[in-house]
This record gives C-alpha cells, sequence and structure tokens, in this order.
C-alpha cells in the first residue's frame, strides 16, 4: 500500500512548508513551535491520524470540533470549556467579541493543563473566516483572561496544536504561512488504517537528543541553555549544556545596557545599488538615535497622548527609524502590523484606525494608490464607510506622491484637516531630511518642501556648481547630519565613489536624486532618480513627471516609467500602467493606450508620450512597497532577469509584464 501525497513549494520561512512524512512535520511543528496542518479528502481519517500522534507522544488528545458551516458562534465545541463562558457570560459583547471569547477559552483549557496536551482542532475551514487568524494571535501569548473569574492566568504549557482541514484555500495565508503541513489521501479508509500503523516512540527526547547529539561536531558551540518543559530524560554534557531555570534564578530583573560610544556601529542594513549589488548602509549609535528622537518630535509633533502608526515594513529603514527606533526612544504608543493593506479586506488600513484611536497615519504613496483602486472599485471599503476622526497629523514616505493620489489622501483620509508630511529621506540619511512641519509650513501637493533645520541642501549641476531656483539638478547635501551613512560596510572605496565623489569635490552628499526648487516659495520637489532621467531626442525628462501625469489620468490607479533604447530617439519611453478597473486585453488595451498617450502628450508635451504601455493587475514591489524599477527595465528591454528577485512580493507578475501589446 502506498500513501498518495501532494508536495507544496519550500521557498523559507515565508512559504507553506510541507512534507509527506507525518513524523518529519510533528517534529518541525514541535520543534518550532507552530501548528500542525493535516489536510485531506473527507473521510480519510485526518482526526485518528492525529489521534496517533497523540499516542505515539504519550500526550492528552483535547479535541475541539467546529461543526458550524456559517458562522463560529454557532458551533459546538466537544468540551465544556467554552460552554461555560457562552451566552450568559458574553452579554451584549457577543457578537463583537465573539472569536476572542471562544479562542481564548480553548486555549485557556489547554494551555493551563496539568500536563502538556495535544489539542485538536477538527475541520477549521468550516469556522467563520476571521477564527484562523484569532487564533494565531491567541496561540502567540502565554496568558489568557478568564472570562468566569476575571483574572489572567499563565499559561503552564504549550500544546501541540494540530488542525484539520478538507480544503486549505479556504483559510488566509498569513494562517498557512504559519503551518506545518502534512497532506494525506487515502483511498479508502481500511487502507489509511493499515498506513496509519506508525509509531513515534519517544518523539520529544528523540528529537532533543538529536540535535545536542548533533551540535558534539560543532567547536564554535561554547554553551547550550535548555528549558525544562516536559521532562523527558535527554543527553546533557556537562560543562556545555546550561539548565534555563539555573541559568536565571539569581538573575536582577533590571537589564543594564552596554554602554558604547556615539560613534558604534548600531546596525548595517542592506539596500540595492543600480546595479544589484548590495550595499551595506553602515548608521552608528548616538547620531542616528538622536536624529531619530529629533523627528520623531519635529516632524510628527508627537504627544503623549498620540497612538502612531507606520505600517511600513519593520525590516525596512522606515521599519527601523519609525517603528523601532524613534517611538521607543520618545516613549510614544505605537501600533506595530505585520500584513498587508487589503487583507481581509482593502478596508483593513482604516478599520484599524478606527478600531485602535489612531492619531498619526504614516504610509507609502504606493499604498494609498492601491487603496485608491480598491476604494473606486467597492465602496464597502471606500475611507466614507470608517470613523477616521481620531487622526491629526498623516504622512507619506518611500517615493515622491504624486498631487492626485495627495489630494485623495488629504480629503478621504485626512477629510481635509489633517496636514500630510511628505517626507523625503533615504536609508542612508537615517531620518528625515525634508518635509513639512506640521501646523507651520504651508501645504502644497507633491512637495517635500523645505529641509529640516542643520539639512544644508542644494541643487547642482553636473559639475558641482549651484542652480537657481525653478531650474532642475541635482540633489546634495553640504554639511553633515548627526544620522548620515558612515560607511558601506567592507567596502569604504566604495563609499566614497558612490556618495561623495570627486566630480562634486569629495565634500558634498550626492542623494542620487533630482530636484527642483520653485521659483517663489524655494520649495523642493523630487523628480526621480537620477538614472531615472530619460534622453528623448537631446531633451531630459524625469520618470515621475511622465508618471505623475499619467496617474491624473481618471483611468490609472499607478504608473511605473523607464527608459528603453531606440535606433531612432536614443532612448524610447516605456510605461507599466495599472488601471482603476480590470486589465485589458487585445483591441481595447490598444485603445486605452492611444489614449494614454495622447493624455501624456496633452499634459507635457507630444515629446513625453510613451512609445509603449504595458498593462499589469499591478506592478513589481518589495514587501515594504518600494516598485521595482530595476526590473521594468530589463523587462522593457525584451532580456531575461537574472538579477535578485528575493525580495520581490509578487514575483509572478513579471511573467505579466514581459509581453508588450
Amino acid at each position: 500500500m502506498t500513501q498518495e501525497t501532494t508536495a507544496l513549494r519550500f521557498d523559507g520561512a515565508d512559504n507553506y512548508v510541507a512534507t509527506d512524512d507525518l513524523k518529519l512535520a510533528v517534529n518541525a511543528a514541535l520543534k518550532l513551535q507552530r501548528p500542525l496542518l493535516i489536510k485531506g479528502e473527507p473521510g480519510t481519517g485526518k482526526t485518528m491520524l492525529a489521534e496517533e500522534v497523540a499516542a505515539a507522544l504519550n500526550m492528552p488528545l483535547m479535541q475541539w470540533h467546529i461543526k458550524s458551516t456559517t458562522k463560529a458562534q454557532q458551533g459546538l465545541y466537544e468540551y465544556d470549556a467554552v460552554s461555560r463562558l457562552r451566552d450568559s457570560q458574553l452579554g451584549d459583547e457577543r457578537v463583537k467579541d465573539i472569536h476572542n471569547y471562544i479562542v481564548k477559552g480553548v486555549l485557556w483549557q489547554a494551555f493551563t493543563s496539568d500536563e502538556p496536551v495535544v489539542l485538536l482542532i477538527d475541520e477549521i475551514d468550516k469556522a467563520d473566516i476571521e477564527f484562523p487568524n484569532d487564533l494565531l494571535r491567541e496561540l502567540d501569548r502565554m496568558e489568557f483572561y478568564v472570562y468566569e473569574t476575571r483574572e489572567m492566568v499563565r499559561a503552564k504549557h504549550r500544546p501541540l496544536v494540530i488542525i484539520t482541514s478538507n480544503n486549505e484555500k479556504e483559510l488566509p495565508d498569513a494562517f498557512l504561512r504559519r503551518c506545518f503541513f502534512h497532506y494525506i489521501k487515502f483511498p479508502d479508509k481500511d487502507t489509511m488504517q493499515k498506513i496509519v500503523d506508525v509509531h513515534f516512540p519517544k518523539l520529544k527526547a528523540d528529537l532533543l537528543a538529536q540535535a545536542l547529539q548533533t551540535l558534539g561536531d560543532c567547536e564554535k558551540v561554547r554553551n547550550v541553555v535548555i528549558y525544562k518543559r516536559t521532562g523527558g530524560a535527554i543527553n546533557v554534557v556537562e560543562g556545555r549544556d546550561i539548565w534555563m531555570h539555573d541559568l536565571v534564578a539569581n538573575q536582577s530583573d533590571v537589564c543594564e545596557p552596554e554602554w558604547v560610544s556615539a560613534e558604534h556601529p548600531l546596525f548595517i542594513l542592506y539596500t540595492s545599488g543600480s546595479t544589484g549589488k548590495p550595499k551595506g548602509v553602515q548608521h552608528s549609535s548616538g547620531g542616528y538615535l538622536l536624529w531619530a528622537i529629533l523627528t520623531m518630535k519635529w516632524t510628527f509633533d508627537i504627544k503623549p497622548a498620540d497612538v502612531f502608526w507606520c505600517t511600513a515594513d519593520i525590516g525596512w529603514v522606515t521599519g527601523h527609524t519609525y517603528i523601532t527606533y524613534g517611538p521607543l526612544a520618545v516613549g510614544a504608543t505605537e501600533i506595530v502590523f505585520e500584513g498587508v493593506p487589503t487583507f481581509p479586506n482593502a478596508g483593513r488600513f482604516w478599520n484599524m484606525i478606527e478600531k485602535h484611536k489612531a492619531t498619526i497615519f504614516y504610509t507609502a504613496p504606493t499604498a494609498i494608490r492601491s487603496l485608491i483602486k480598491a476604494a473606486d472599485a467597492d465602496a464597502n471599503v471606500h475611507p466614507s464607510k470608517y470613523d477616521l476622526s481620531s487622526l491629526r497629523l498623516l504622512g507619506s514616505v518611500g517615493e515622491p506622491i504624486n498631487p492626485e493620489a495627495w489630494m485623495w489622501y488629504y480629503n478621504n483620509i485626512g477629510r481635509g484637516n489633517c496636514p500630510i508630511v511628505d517626507t523625503f529621506w533615504q536609508t542612508e540619511t537615517g531620518g528625515h531630511m525634508m518635509t513639512p512641519l506640521p501646523g507651520a509650513t504651508p501645504l502644497v501637493p507633491g512637495s517635500c518642501t523645505l529641509p529640516l533645520p542643520g539639512i544644508m541642501a542644494a541643487i547642482v549641476d553636473e559639475t558641482g556648481h549651484d542652480l537657481p531656483n525653478g531650474q532642475g539638478g541635482i540633489l546634495v547635501v553640504k554639511r553633515p547630519w548627526p544620522s548620515m551613512i558612515r560607511t558601506i560596510w567592507g567596502d569604504e572605496e566604495r563609499f566614497k565613489k558612490s556618495y561623495f565623489p570627486e566630480e562634486f569635490g569629495g565634500k558634498v552628499y550626492l542623494a542620487g536624486d533630482g530636484a527642483i526648487r520653485n521659483k517663489d516659495t524655494g520649495y523642493f520637489t523630487i523628480t526621480g532618480r537620477i538614472d531615472d532621467v530619460l534622453n528623448v531626442s537631446g531633451h531630459r525628462m524625469g520618470t515621475m513627471e511622465i508618471e505623475s501625469a499619467l496617474v491624473a489620468n481618471p483611468l490609472v490607479a499607478e504608473a511605473a516609467v523607464v527608459g528603453k533604447p531606440d535606433d531612432t530617439t536614443g532612448e524610447a519611453i516605456c510605461a507599466f500602467v495599472v488601471l482603476k478597473r480590470s486589465r485589458p486585453t487585445g483591441d481595447e488595451a490598444k485603445q486605452i493606450a492611444t489614449e494614454l498617450r495622447n493624455w501624456v502628450a496633452k499634459e507635457i508635451g507630444p515629446i513625453a508620450k510613451p512609445k509603449e504601455i504595458r498593462f499589469g493587475d499591478n506592478l513589481p514591489k518589495t514587501r515594504s512597497g518600494k516598485i521595482m524599477r530595476r526590473l521594468l527595465r530589463v523587462l522593457a528591454k525584451g532580456e531575461t532577469i537574472t538579477q535578485d528577485i528575493s525580495t520581490l512580493e509578487n514575483p509572478a507578475i513579471l511573467e505579466q509584464l514581459k509581453q508588450p501589446l
């Protein structure tokens, strides 16, 4: 008899992990404390398989069977931990907090049992759509509020959670990414019964023993700290292995920081260069932290009563400065969000603001434009459906925000009452460089306005000479500032050439961006990267100008413009466009492309008409929301992408954008 299995891809921690070896899956779930998801056709004995695992581990099985096919609150559960918490206890909050009561009730029973248990959650795909994510959230907690006694109870043990599902496609991606999978598909129950005769003797003890034995050959491992969880017999090496309870027994509850000099390296953050070769940007401890604190106070006018929310990926420099270091350094109350703005629907951001009463909201233009498209397509997720009255300040980060998106943001999210701080800065600068100061700087859509105090920004030509206001050129900074990049880790020469080039005397910081200052106000507007400047028949144009013209069209949600070699004009304009409606094909796509070319000609001039327009459902973006234009340049040239795309959130979109109309 053979077991038929289905394997999923394994690309790292962010993707599904599957195995057809149940013992391997159980080992992994135990070791990494992740739920084990057993997926199989109805009637193939998934529950019996879970029971076999519990028996092999010599752990009691606690079963919870979701019988409802509509709403979780209609479910019946096979032990009374929840039934005691239902109707009589929930009162008026029953509908609002039903998931919390059920999930916490169930997990309280499992986590606070006198011995470790296997918690079996049967047929999770029949639960309410919100339920799986609620379950994961509570699994990450180690204490539970017991509604009968109104007390917090600390968990005694963490159970092995086994979940069964008939169809994983009904479950949220965020939930699936946290599970280890074991797929089964048995032809009949008799065959399943024979195959299930698999034993897992001393599973946990074997797992730890194998891990410790493996360390024996590793000379660099000096000590191993072991947490006593199950009491099982393990192979402890005297002098190397230390019990956790012995280690912490006499420790103080105060942790003195490691005092370092102001120039001590704080972190290294890798960012890709124009060639795609990563650059390890190194920041210092004192200067970086100082600027993080100052910009939290200056740019965001942070107050003790504020609830601050920066939606960036925490691994991006924005997440470093304005999620981790800045808010914590000033003692701010903040929201830390791990997810996407469109799940479970495109009203997620607005729901979060309403729910947590956020007062300051800081996000990227890319996110704003995608949510404009979603709001136009579905009135139920339009910001007008939510109470956003708690907001007092909005922010934009990551790339220049086009005036149309700025106005939508101002009117629909801020309701015309919230200033927008359009912040210009870079990984290398460590914090904000140019931005309006809320309540003090008159706002202009699309402009980052003026430098912050101490930032000596200027616009120069290719020889390093200052240009008058009204004339576009290269953005530089003439004096040092506290949070500036200290070096490219391991490549001091590249650091000098990239940021302090000899062409400019080696004494000014080259931002790598083009900019222009308003003749009258002196306000700065970023026109795009220097290497994004197009030269069409001798006319130099910034890509941002063309992108803004495209997005100003009522049909367009997002646009990215790149150049491609052309025998006639030297360089031709290629535009990648996402519409507010579904992606057009065939003759309809050609007709809309013609309309958009004519639109750009009217807005800017005939020389700016894109020679080629390609439509996609989305644009290639990093997880932090930045459009990867270097990949679009490769596609525009018709070349094969050989560069690293590991940071790409949606790699499948590249295939869609590869073909011209």
